[in-house]
């Protein structure tokens, strides 16, 4: 069953994760919502996604605000919400939390183009 909001766990990995100071990069961030986008497609879509789409979808723009960062030994959680933009774009809106104590790290929408 299709879930409003689809939630992705993401456990911060310091090797690949941060920057030389041991710090959250903000720019991973992009990669960690692409993950949760690309999960939420394959699994929670309303209208199902082609394989090509999910694949080859591409930015057309994108807004984020950040609010805080993640310690090295904690988990993010990550809410997508997609809508179809007729046959050819999606918007995405994320939302991204510590799963320590629940508090808001960042905000982002997406418009992505599908060529599949």
């Amino acid at each position: 069953d299709r879930e409003p909001g689809f939630a992705v766990r993401y456990a911060i990995n310091p090797d690949r994760d941060t920057n030389g100071a041991g710090l959250v990069y903000f720019a991973n961030y992009v990669a960690f919502m692409d993950y949760a986008e690309r999960r939420a497609m394959a699994e929670n879509a309303a209208e199902p996604f082609t394989a090509d789409e999910i694949a080859t979808r591409t930015l057309g723009r994108r807004e984020i605000v950040y609010y805080g960062n993640v310690a090295v030994t904690d988990t993010l959680r990550i809410r997508v919400s997609m809508f179809r933009r007729g046959a050819t774009e999606a918007a995405f809106r994320y939302r991204i939390e510590r799963e320590s104590d629940g508090r808001l790290i960042a905000l982002s929408e997406a418009v992505k183009r599908l060529s599949g």
